[in-house]
């Protein structure tokens, strides 16, 4: 049995400052992607991945997890946080 990972790749273009505009996702072997941008664990009845995810821009702090499967083998959640940079505020 073949272990699915998960590679993220982000677009250098960002809406938010220190939030991507959209990420790419690949895995080594084919399988069906499930995803989350709310912070949740996903689920098989979660979206599916079919192409870009394009990311919210109405958020602070924004949590993408990922959750792959063949059918056989499921792979671990992979989670990535995502938080606005925000510059030129008084503290």
């Amino acid at each position: 049995m073949t272990a699915i990972s998960i590679s993220i790749t982000e677009s250098s273009e960002q809406i938010v400052s220190g939030i991507p505009r959209s990420v790419a996702v690949t895995t080594n072997i084919a399988c069906t992607v499930f995803y989350t941008t709310d912070g949740t664990d996903p689920t098989l009845f979660s979206t599916i991945y079919t192409s870009a995810i394009q990311l919210p821009t109405d958020q602070l702090v924004l949590v993408l997890k990922l959750l792959a499967t063949d059918g056989d083998v499921t792979s671990s959640i992979v989670s990535t946080t995502y938080k606005t940079v925000i510059t030129g505020q008084n503290a």
